[in-house]
């Protein structure tokens, strides 16, 4: 990409997306008062919110997409006792992952507190302190409703490592990596009931979603973040809308919405 196609076209996301981004919000359901349990583990960058509730101890979770920021698996695996299962492909996000599954295996204590810029975390920082040998996992495959390889087009700056199946970032540079369907996953790690699901997979959530609820696997709690909305268009307003009306046609509740694109649907029992 030329230096003035890129420079117009950061002109062009600074000068319309907030117009974009209030008219795709229009186009959303009317956002619910937070809850009173609601409840926010990780960092500015990395961290979600998520509704307190006592069947979380003890639980197994799936958090799809890492990057270089696990504060919030961390912080939910010390703080329920919880099993985390991170889905991620990436060549630096499975290096990010690895090298803290070796501080645990080591019980190596954090080289002093939380250290972390924008999307990257030091991983010799995390306390994870409470932690025993395989309660994280990684899954090195990308989420996706078929089995294969898939095209992940990297990231257009040096720092970010958001990877992308959709290309959000119009980069022209792609690596290939293996995907698996969701319940491929769930079967070959053995878990039957999710109690929660985050999915931060840039450009690969509604598709995702889609196969999910087609398969009946509903985790109580679903955390998504809508990247279209992140550069709303046409395209967006016609797929995350009638994706969150799945959603709810499938029992879920719109709980929260933290006004950019992260969602919080809790499961109607």
């Amino acid at each position: 990409m030329s230096l003035i196609n890129f420079l117009g076209r950061k002109f062009k996301e600074r000068a319309i997306t907030p117009l974009r981004r209030l008219r795709m919000l229009r186009t959303l359901p009317p956002l619910p008062p937070p809850p009173a349990n609601l409840l926010r583990l990780g960092t500015k960058y990395g961290g979600w919110e998520f509704i307190d509730a006592a069947y979380l101890h003890g639980a197994t979770i799936v958090s799809g997409g890492a990057g270089e920021d696990i504060s919030f698996d961390i912080e939910f695996a010390r703080r329920y006792g919880a099993n985390i299962v991170v889905v991620d492909p990436t060549p630096r996000a499975r290096a990010h992952v690895t090298s803290v599954l070796a501080r645990i295996d080591a019980n190596e204590p954090a080289a002093g507190p939380l250290a972390h810029r924008g999307g990257q975390v030091d991983p010799w920082t995390y306390d994870i302190s409470g932690l025993h040998v395989g309660q994280i996992k990684l899954v090195p495959f990308a989420l996706w409703p078929a089995e294969g390889e898939v095209e992940f087009y990297e990231p257009v700056g040096q720092v970010d490592d958001s990877h992308s199946i959709a290309n959000l970032q119009s980069s022209q540079r792609v690596i290939l990596v293996r995907a698996l369907p969701l319940h491929k996953i769930l079967a070959e790690q053995g878990i039957t009931t999710l109690a929660l699901m985050k999915l931060d997979i840039e450009g690969a959530e509604i598709e995702v979603l889609q196969d999910m609820l087609a398969r009946a696997i509903c985790p109580t709690q679903l955390l998504v973040e809508f990247d279209e909305l992140h550069m709303p268009s046409r395209r967006s307003q016609t797929r995350v809308r009638p994706t969150i009306d799945l959603l709810v046609k499938y029992g879920y509740k719109f709980t929260y919405f933290n006004g950019q694109a992260n969602f919080l649907f809790v499961k109607e029992q």
